[in-house]
């Protein structure tokens, strides 16, 4: 089995970051992985009361499952649901945004694929090199990805 990892993070209004998460994952599918980093974005948010949220996911399934309805499949019927559940307690809207420009939240989930478990980081002692992503992303300049 791979490694897998999730990650997240919740920006305000003028792109400051309110609070990250990563976390570990068993990889059964890459849409498992993509519905459980959605799942735990969404706890996360209710979690601090944001209850006004734009959600950006960097994988178009998930995106269509929750604003067309998509079923999916048997074995994230339950996981789906939960999400779906969530969803229900807030006012949202959800869009794709392409990987490069998710750059930030997957650092955080190939941090995630190295935990032993979920872990929210602490916004005031993020490392150097993810607090230089956070500021070209606010600023929306490109970035240089190495490896």
């Amino acid at each position: 089995m791979s490694r897998a990892g999730a990650g997240g993070l919740i920006r305000d209004s003028l792109g400051d970051i309110l609070a990250t998460f990563a976390a570990p994952l068993q990889q059964v599918d890459v849409i498992m992985v993509e519905l459980n980093a959605l799942l735990m974005g969404v706890e996360l948010c209710l979690k601090f009361g944001f209850n006004w949220v734009w959600i950006e996911v960097d994988s178009l399934f998930p995106v269509q499952i929750i604003r067309d309805d998509v079923t999916g499949n048997a074995h994230n019927f339950y996981l789906i649901r939960k999400i779906k559940n969530f969803l229900n307690l807030m006012n949202f809207d959800i869009s794709h945004i392409f990987w490069e420009g998710n750059i930030c939240v997957d650092w955080l989930a190939n941090k995630g694929s190295f935990l032993v478990g979920y872990e929210e980081l602490d916004i005031l002692n993020l490392e150097q090199s993810f607090k230089g992503m956070l500021l070209l992303d606010k600023a929306s300049m490109p970035h240089i990805r190495y490896g």
